[in-house]
C-alpha cells in the first residue's frame, strides 16, 4: 500500500493540485472539494475527494 496520506492540510491539498489556498476554499464552498474540521483551527480535504475532483476535472477536459 502506498504511504499516501488520508487527509490533506489545506497547504498540501492546494500544492498537490497547484492552485491556491483561496481556490481550494472556493471549491470546498461550492461542493466541488469535502472540507473536513479536524479541530477548531485545522481543516483538511479528504484524499477521495481530491481524486475525485481530479477525476471531474479529467472527464471534462475529455468532453470539451
Amino acid at each position: 500500500m502506498p504511504n499516501t496520506p488520508l487527509i490533506f492540510r489545506i497547504n498540501a491539498a492546494a500544492a498537490s493540485l497547484g492552485l491556491s489556498r483561496a481556490t481550494i476554499y472556493r471549491l470546498a464552498q461550492r461542493g466541488e472539494l469535502e472540507l473536513v474540521k479536524l479541530s477548531p483551527n485545522t481543516s483538511g480535504i479528504p484524499a477521495e475527494s481530491l481524486h475525485a475532483y481530479l477525476a471531474r476535472c479529467t472527464q471534462a477536459t475529455k468532453e470539451a
